[in-house]
Parts: C-alpha cells; structure tokens; sequence
C-alpha cells in the first residue's frame, strides 16, 4: 500500500469515526430532548382535570409511567384485589383509567295507584304504589299511612347504562383518556388516567437488522454482509464487501442510514 493510500484509509477512517459518533451525539440529544418533552407533559397532566369536551364526552390528559401499576391506589379494597391478579398473571400494565359516575338530579311525577289496606286499630291504611322508568333504571314503590311506612325496589331500567373509555396519543406524543357515557343525566369524572408506552417500544436486540448485497456485471460479482443496530432516528453498523474484480479485494467499513420521519 503506498503512502498517498494509506493516506486516504487513515481519512476514511476518521472520517467515518466523526460520523458515528456525531450521530451516536444527535441520538442522545433527541433522546434527552424527548424525556424532557415529557416531564413537562407529565406535569401538566397531573394539574389536569375532567372537561366535557361535548354532549356525554369526558376528557382528561393521562400521566406516563414507566410502570403503570404505581397509578394504582391499593388503599381501596376492590383496587387492591385487581392489583393482585396482575401481579398474579406476571403481566404488564399498558394503561390505568378510574371514570366516576356522577348522577344528575332526576324528578319523577306522575299517577299512583291509591288502595286501601286493612288496619288492626280503626283507622285506615292508604297504600299508594307508584312506578317509574329513567332508562338506565326504574324504581318501583309504595307508601302506607298511619302509620307512615315505605317500600322502594331499584332495579335495571329499559336501557343498560354503557360507558366507553379510550386511550388516544395525540400529535405531540402526549396521551389523553377519553370517556363517554350512553345516558345525558350521567355526569362522568375521569379520576386516575395513566399510561406506559414504555411497553409498546422494542428491546434493543429486537432493532438489529442484517443486511447482504449482491451485485453482478460483466466485469465480475461484488457482494456485501452487514449488521446494523437502531440508534434514535438511524441504523448504523459494520459492514463487508467482496469483489471478484481486478484479481479480487475485501473492503471494510460501515454503513448508516436515517429515518427523518420518524418520531
């Protein structure tokens, strides 16, 4: 090899030196950049509270955890009992969301039937019995009179209280909980609302990637094996190529290539 070759290996080198650690830089910034983004979407969240955004639509901005099972409050029994089962199924938490069902004061009037009932003493017992259906329930009863006396049955009403709850990510990456309900005299409050993205991204060993490049003309065959590893926006690695020209040579290097579109 003469001087004006190793000359330029020694450039290359460099150069390619410069390189990967100028990206392996820009990966760190982003990556800061972005963990900061979400300690700020963190703490607006957390000062965040239900709004109706339309007719029986909630909505409420979800705080990212890292492990979505701190957002769990075990104080309450019932929570408590949950919290167990995931820890039982050795599973991951992807989201935790609390929705409060508030009642709207409801005034029902109308006809009862009036009977009378038999007494012991001389005075008699006016039965008034009365019914009323306010769709996600129906509440049946009666009255007595001397002395005063009541009855009163809850039961499930002509149409099933629904309630829907969704998870969105919105443009800037933060995350919102999302909740209806299929009755306008049920008010929702949307209590706890958190999320772990953490879980959806990929383990580092499932972003490497091996390449091979084959190429032929008259002249002779050039090939090429390689590995990458994904590195924020980019995939860099080592690489190999083979020639069968000119008598033969290896070439080593390396190769990098960038996804600007992804977030």
């Amino acid at each position: 090899m003469t001087i004006s070759n190793k000359l330029a290996t020694y450039i290359a080198v460099i150069l390619g030196v410069l390189l990967v650690v100028g990206v392996l830089g820009f990966a760190w910034t982003q990556h800061q950049h972005q963990q900061q983004v979400i300690v700020l979407q963190n703490e607006v969240a957390k000062k965040d509270s239900t709004v109706e955004t339309q007719r029986d639509v909630y909505a409420k901005l979800a705080v990212q955890y890292k492990d979505a099972s701190v957002a769990l409050d075990t104080s309450s029994a019932d929570v408590k009992r949950l919290a167990a089962e995931v820890k039982k199924t050795h599973a991951d938490l992807l989201s935790v969301q609390s929705v409060v069902v508030k009642l709207r004061s409801q005034v029902g009037t109308g006809t009862g039937t009036q009977t009378t009932e038999p007494s012991a003493g001389a005075e008699v017992r006016t039965k008034v019995a009365f019914g009323q259906d306010f769709g996600y329930a129906r509440v049946d009863g009666w009255t007595l009179t001397n002395p005063g006396e009541y009855h009163l049955a809850l039961a499930q009403g002509s149409r099933p209280l629904k309630l829907t709850v969704a998870l969105e990510q919105q443009p800037d990456g933060s995350w919102k909980t999302l909740a209806s309900s299929s009755d306008s005299s049920i008010g929702l409050d949307i209590g706890v609302s958190a999320v772990s993205p953490y879980i959806l991204r990929t383990r580092w060993y499932e972003d490497v990637k091996l390449s091979v490049d084959l190429a032929a003309s008259s002249q002779g065959v050039l090939g090429g094996l390689g590995a990458s590893v994904r590195v924020g926006q980019f995939d860099l690695g080592p690489k190999v190529w083979g020639t069968t020209v000119g008598g033969g040579a290896v070439f080593y290097g390396g190769s990098i290539s960038w996804a600007p579109f992804k977030k």
